[in-house]
This record gives structure tokens, sequence and C-alpha cells, in this order.
């Protein structure tokens, strides 16, 4: 909206200039000042970043809670850090996002929904290093995990599992081979935590399907997680496909019926 209302600045100021159109009193009230058009400018950089994540976490075709709390700590490092040039007026409204950032998203108060974003986004390859620089969290979370692990491991047939390797005297002695790997067996998380994040493009999902065999326990809690959407968005959009399906002319439809109309009306885009 305010970008539309600098772009269209030479237009408003020809319409308040036009007597014929507006009156002087009229025009007095709605003509802006220099000072504010400035405001203006400065106050579309700020929000343009907020108007990206509002896109990003809308998505229904790549897993978005994993993104949460990445996407919120880069916002306020980024983009709410005052600089030297802004406004006073922008510089309050930095500070004060930054503080209800921190009531809303990152309070002890939240702790519960707070756990679940960072465990999504351990489980995502993309963010899995997020917590490179919180090493009390990052135990919290690995511990959980490992919880999970143990039980589904130990519901998986032993047919499947990879035997252990033999592991000598000499291993143990030199922990590390002339390259620097580990030759020590390591849990499926470690072994995780020690590949390269993927680009921030790249789908997670898509990596866990292709890397789902060498990581067969903990790619079922990925999925588990990754699966779950940050927003209602997509509950909104199905809402919505059901009103254009669903009419007053088409109010007798079966819902087994409408579920498959609104199933192909969400999926005619992939054909």
């Amino acid at each position: 909206m305010v970008e539309r209302l600098i772009e269209s600045r030479q237009c408003i100021s020809i319409v308040l200039n036009d007597r014929n159109t507006t009156t002087r009193t009229t025009a007095i009230s709605l003509e802006l000042s220099e000072s504010k058009w400035e405001l203006l400018e400065q106050l579309v950089k700020v929000l343009k970043p907020f108007d990206l994540v509002t896109k990003v976490l809308s998505s229904a075709t790549t897993p978005t809670i994993s993104t949460v709390h990445p996407i919120l700590k880069s916002i306020v490092q980024h983009y709410l850090t005052p600089n030297e040039s802004d406004q006073h007026k922008i510089k309050i409204f930095k500070e004060t996002l930054s503080q209800e950032f921190e009531v809303r998203f990152f309070s002890q108060m939240h702790n519960d929904s707070k756990f679940l974003l960072n465990i999504a986004s351990l489980l995502d390859p993309r963010y899995k290093n997020f917590f490179d620089d919180d090493s009390d969290t990052l135990i919290t979370l690995k511990d959980f995990i490992m919880h999970h692990l143990n039980y589904e491991d130990s519901s998986i047939d032993d047919t499947t599992n990879q035997p252990n390797p033999v592991v000598s005297a000499l291993d143990i002695l030199f922990p590390q081979n002339h390259n620097g790997e580990d030759i020590i067996e390591q849990n499926e998380l470690d072994k995780y935590l020690k590949e390269n994040c993927i680009n921030k493009n790249a789908c997670p999902l898509t990596w866990w399907a292709e890397n789902d065999k060498k990581y067969p326990v903990i790619s079922k809690l990925a999925k588990k997680y990754l699966c779950i959407p940050s927003t209602s968005t997509p509950s909104e959009r199905a809402f919505s496909t059901a009103g254009n399906i669903i009419t007053s002319k088409r109010n007798c439809l079966a819902g087994e019926t409408a579920k498959w109309l609104i199933f192909l009306s969400h999926n005619a885009k992939l054909q």
C-alpha cells in the first residue's frame, strides 16, 4: 500500500494542486511534507522483509515450520537494527518491533512452541547449523531426538540394520584415519549433523527422500515434524476452494465428490 502511494506521488500532487478537483482546505489537510514522504520511503524498506516473510511462511508446497525461528532471528539481526541514516521515528519503530519479537516469539512463556519450532529447524538440512552458537539448546534438542531415535530404532527389524563394524584396539587409539574421518561408527544424528547444509532454496523433503536409506530412523522423525504447516494459510485456501465448488447451485454434492473436486482443483497445476 505504501509502495503504491510513493509510486503515485506525482499524480497525487497534481490532483491536490488542481482547484477544480480539490479545494484548498482539503489539499492542505491531505498534502504530505517532504519529511513525511522520506519517512514513508524508509518505512517501505523496513516493512519489505515482512512482506517476504508472509509469502514464505504461507507456502503450501514446501515445509515452513522449520523456517520460522531462523527467519525471525534473521529479520531481527539484519533488518531491525537502527542505522545512522534512519529517521528518529524509524529507529523507534525498529526498536518497538524488536521488543515485540522478543515478547511474542522468544520469551519463556512460549517455551513449548519454541521447542517444537527448534526441533523442526534442527531436522531441516537447510538450518541444522542454526544452533551452533547456542550449545545448551542444541544439547536439549539432541537428547530429545536421541530418545526418539532409540525408541524408533528398537521397533525396526534387526534384519534391516547394518552390522556394526569390528573395532580393534588401534581403531580406538587412533579414532581418525589419515583423511581425518571417524573410524568408529557414529549414530545417525551425529552423522546427519556433520553433513553440509543444503541451499536455502532447496526442498528439505526432497533431500530426506534421497537420504532416507542413509538415515532410516531420523528421516521418519524429520518427515513427522516437517509436514506441520507454520500458518493456517493452506487450510484457508482449502476453505476458499471449497466455497467456489460447493455453491448454492451445487449444494447437493456428496461429501466424497466434493472432496475429490477440491483435491483436483488444488492439483490441476501439476499436470
